[in-house]
């Protein structure tokens, strides 16, 4: 190679010539070897995603907002570190100003396998702050059923 590499692939192609191999092998007095990195062995990057609102989050997000007009109401607006150290998002926060006026966990009539999860964080999360404005919405056969959770 009579000219300086200047990318990756130029790199590559120098350390797959025998001649510079076998000059690095006896500078540095053992083999060398170019392998390859294979797709799946790349590091992966991962951006945190929004998540979807489900329709009974979107239903009852309408709701909010009609009950509670000029307030700001916000889907998954916080994250709440547990105990044990995992986190918890409540689907909306209901704000006017710094006064929290109500946090909701929204279950519909569908129960997903992370349901149960979702219900046990809840309850933990009002366990550390009992004083928050805490409710559950439960869509039960077409209707809202609202309830205030005991820590």
């Amino acid at each position: 190679m009579s000219t300086k590499p200047s990318t990756l692939s130029d790199w590559l192609e120098g350390a797959r010539d025998s001649e510079l191999r076998a000059a690095l092998t006896k500078a540095l007095g053992r083999p060398v070897e170019v392998v390859a990195v294979e797709k799946q062995q790349k590091p992966s990057i991962r951006l945190p995603r929004r998540r979807k609102m489900s329709a009974p989050e979107q239903e009852y997000g309408a709701i909010l907002r009609d009950l509670f007009k000029g307030a700001t109401v916000l889907y998954e607006a916080i994250t709440i570190i547990l105990p044990g150290g995992s986190r918890y998002s409540p689907d909306w926060l209901v704000t006017r100003g710094r006064e929290i006026l109500a946090i909701v966990e929204v279950k519909g009539r569908v129960k997903l396998a992370s349901a149960a999860r979702s219900y046990t964080a809840f309850k933990e999360a009002i366990g550390m702050l009992p004083d928050w404005p805490w409710s559950l919405a439960e869509k039960r056969e077409g209707q809202w059923v609202i309830s205030t959770p005991k820590p």
